[in-house]
């Protein structure tokens, strides 16, 4: 007797989630991942401060005032013999938590009034909208300076000025989302059986509007630290002695030909950390926003990857295509002109056929008038 042997065939793995192939799409992204690195190194040098900084930050020593950068002090000291390499670590954390704080503060008023004015509609979004016009009508910088000064001059105060300041371009964002998910099929279909506004909003709009929301906190950043500094450079943000690469900057523009590494220094690291957080905005867009999903990966040549271009098969060669050679002319007979006569030209023929009427109905017969009836005499 013969044994059959059945093998067991391995079960199909399940398909892949919208998350992970959303990690997919974005490892391809060169730009993208360039910026998660540049970020991931900003956030681990704020978080491990502590751990990595050579010096504290605030100990300054009088017999190392404005030393050029050595093997002892990697980026020199300040105008008080403070390491600058240690303050330029510490100051990362105060740039780290006004871009996050600020953005989370942006998020918590823009995002809620934005899916209200979208979902409700009518008076609420016109007050909404008109609300949000008049901030945005004030420049960014100078409303988060008029809250700052306000508000009191330290870090908290001026990540609550940034966070305010920010909130309108969240509450756009969410309305113009919100806006386009509430034409979807599905919402229909949801009202139809029966859920109710809250239920809708929650578990079909907020979903849906997350991916630009996401996209516009990671770019909001960037922005929030640029706006960090600004505040620290003119004193209303975090205050001396606690580093700051706004208030850095501010301290090194009295030496800037003395000691121009007191400026080079917290310049840098405030344009890698903003590049990192731009080019990783821009990668999370091209990835998760469905209208430019299209657009995303273009080669080498604009440094981003996308999808794979669909290849269709080759067709099959088809064999060249062989002409007959001309015909050889006939020689002429000898004697024969080279060239043929002309031919005879033709003969005009007088035309036979009547010509056509002129009137497109023939005119009407003319009758004779009829004869005037004779009177008979009465005699």
């Amino acid at each position: 007797m013969s044994a059959t042997v059945q093998t067991a065939t391995p079960p199909a793995s399940p398909p892949a989630g919208p998350m992970r192939l959303g990690l997919r799409r974005f490892r391809r992204h060169r730009t993208g991942m360039v910026g998660l690195i540049l970020v991931a190194v900003f956030i681990a040098t704020a978080l491990a401060a502590p751990l990595i900084a050579p010096a504290s930050p605030i100990a300054a020593s009088w017999d190392a005032i404005r030393m050029a950068p050595s093997l002892a002090h990697w980026m020199g000291t300040d105008e008080i013999g403070r390491d600058e390499l240690s303050r330029v670590i510490w100051g990362a954390r105060a740039s780290l938590a006004a871009g996050v704080v600020s953005v989370v503060i942006a998020a918590a008023i823009g995002v809620p009034a934005g899916l209200a004015a979208g979902f409700a509609g009518g008076a609420i979004d016109a007050i909404l909208s008109r609300l949000v016009d008049a901030m945005l009508a004030i420049p960014f910088l100078i409303l988060a300076i008029a809250l700052a000064a306000f508000l009191g001059p330290n870090l908290r105060n001026a990540m609550i000025a940034i966070g305010i300041s920010t909130a309108p371009v969240f509450m756009r964002v969410a309305r113009a989302s919100t806006l386009d998910t509430m034409t979807r099929d599905f919402i229909e279909a949801a009202r139809a059986i029966g859920n109710p506004p809250w239920r809708i909003a929650l578990k079909h709009v907020v979903p849906n509007i997350a991916a630009p929301v996401l996209i516009q906190a990671t770019l909001s950043i960037a922005t929030a630290i640029i706006a960090e500094a600004s505040l620290s450079f003119l004193g209303l943000g975090e205050q001396p002695p606690l580093p700051s690469w706004g208030s850095m900057l501010n301290a090194a523009q009295q030496f800037l030909t003395q000691a121009p590494w007191l400026a080079i220094f917290p310049g840098l690291g405030i344009f890698f950390a903003v590049l990192g957080f731009n080019l990783m905005g821009d990668g999370l867009r091209d990835v998760l926003d469905t209208h430019r999903r299209g657009q995303a990966g273009r080669g080498q040549a604009g440094g981003e990857a996308g999808r794979r271009p669909v290849e269709f098969p080759a067709s099959p060669a088809r064999p060249p295509l062989r002409r007959s050679p001309p015909a050889p002319r006939a020689r002429p007979a000898p004697g024969a002109p080279d060239r043929p006569a002309p031919p005879a030209p033709r003969s005009r023929r007088r035309r036979t056929s009547p010509p056509p009427p002129r009137h497109r109905h023939p005119p009407p017969a003319r009758t004779a008038p009829a004869p005037a009836p004779r009177r008979r005499n009465r005699s």
